[in-house]
C-alpha cells in the first residue's frame, strides 16, 4: 500500500500521490493550465486575455499587463462604466 502524500502547487493541499498526478483536482489543474497560457500568451507579445496580437505600446509601469483595445473596451463597458 502506497502512503506516499504529494502536495498540490495551486491550493498547497496534501492529497494521496497516485501515478503521475499533480494536482488535487481538476480545478486546481484547470487554474494551473490557465496560469501557463496568460504567460505564455504575454511572452509572445500577445493579449493575455484573448490571445490576440497586442495592438498598443506595451505596459511599462511597474511591468503591469497589457491588453488589446477590445479588451480594454470590454472591461471599461463591463466594470468601470457602470459605476
Amino acid at each position: 500500500m502506497n502512503n506516499k502524500m504529494s502536495i498540490c502547487p495551486i491550493c498547497h493541499t496534501s492529497f494521496p500521490a497516485v501515478g503521475r498526478k499533480k494536482y488535487c483536482s481538476d480545478k486546481c489543474r484547470y487554474v494551473a493550465y490557465k496560469r501557463r497560457l496568460r504567460l505564455d500568451r504575454q511572452l509572445d507579445g500577445k493579449c493575455p486575455q484573448c490571445g490576440k496580437l497586442y495592438d498598443g505600446p506595451l505596459g511599462t509601469y511597474k511591468n503591469k499587463t497589457s491588453y488589446c483595445s477590445h479588451c480594454q473596451k470590454y472591461y471599461h463597458n463591463r466594470y468601470i462604466s457602470i459605476k
